[in-house]
């Protein structure tokens, strides 16, 4: 049994052959090859052109290859891009074709785009008087890899797809964050500007007595800070003086009372020594006087 042949793979147009041509201020030219659907412009390390100026937002443009043709499209409201000396709009897709300008930060980028034609399948009239051959018939394995193959391609395009959406809406909410963030110190630039300003008006206005008035007083005031310096100064060399006399004056009475205590326990022994010989006295005047009463008896 012979096995049907397989159906005709869908028709899949070959992308546009984008190549970038780069030229510095110095006159330097460098190329590019777009190889992928996506090619980002801007100040990112992840970006792939990625431009040399200072203080650039992450992403600056977007090149997109399809099928109809090359797109670009500026994504940083804040930094103008030129096509062909004209500016593009914010976050919309505009065609370019072959030999368009763009101009970014200064920089030219020359596309070179080279359209590829696709085979698409027609019928095509044969000679009756010519000769067929039967075509090769495909085995049901290899049409099964076919199908495969082409279920793995669409999986990947979808992928691609949804990774450069995803990719497009973070790009947006940083671009939004950064604007805001722009306008927000744009506003306080402008706020503090109006302050120095007004300060220096201020400044401006004042009369030069009260210069004169305002330096004297300096002056005044810096004399006051030295008196007042040495006042502490010497507020504390007294406070120290004090502090020894007081040292010394706690020590002295320590040494007074013990030198007290010292004298109450000699006059104490003295008292108990003198009252044991006034004792001993009144005994012998006692005795004497009771001989002496003995002999006038």
């Amino acid at each position: 049994m012979i096995a049907p042949l397989p159906p005709p793979p869908p028709d899949r147009p070959e992308l546009p052959r984008v190549r970038l041509e780069v030229r510095t201020g110095s006159g330097r030219t460098i190329s590019y090859e777009v190889g992928s659907e996506e090619f980002l412009i801007g100040g990112a390390a992840g970006c792939d052109l990625r431009l040399p100026t200072p203080n650039l937002p992450p992403v600056v443009a977007q090149l997109t290859r399809k099928a109809d043709g090359v797109r670009v499209r500026r994504l940083a409201p804040g930094l103008p891009v030129l096509l062909n000396a004209h500016p593009l709009p914010s976050n919309t897709a505009s065609n370019v074709v072959h030999a368009d300008r763009l101009t970014v930060a200064g920089l030219e980028i020359t596309l070179h785009i080279q359209v590829a034609g696709f085979i698409s399948a027609k019928l095509i009239p044969l000679d009756p008087h010519e000769q067929v051959q039967p075509p090769a018939l495909v085995p049901d394995n290899r049409r099964e890899e076919l199908d495969a193959e082409e279920r793995a391609r669409r999986e990947e395009w979808s992928r691609q797809d949804a990774e450069l959406i995803r990719r497009q809406r973070e790009v947006d909410r940083q671009t939004e964050e950064l604007e805001a963030d722009r306008v927000l110190w744009y506003r306080r630039r402008q706020e503090m500007e109006h302050e120095l300003a007004q300060a220096k008006a201020t400044l401006a206005m004042v009369p030069p007595e009260l210069v004169q008035k305002r330096e004297e007083l300096g002056a005044w005031e810096n004399e006051l800070n030295r008196v007042r310096d040495e006042l502490t100064a010497l507020r504390e060399q007294f406070l120290k003086q004090y502090q020894d006399r007081r040292d010394e004056f706690v020590q002295m009475q320590a040494a007074t009372a013990e030198g007290t205590a010292s004298l109450a326990s000699e006059r104490e022994a003295f008292e108990e020594e003198q009252a044991a010989r006034l004792r001993e006295v009144d005994a012998e005047i006692a005795r004497r006087r009771a001989a002496a009463d003995a002999e006038a008896a």
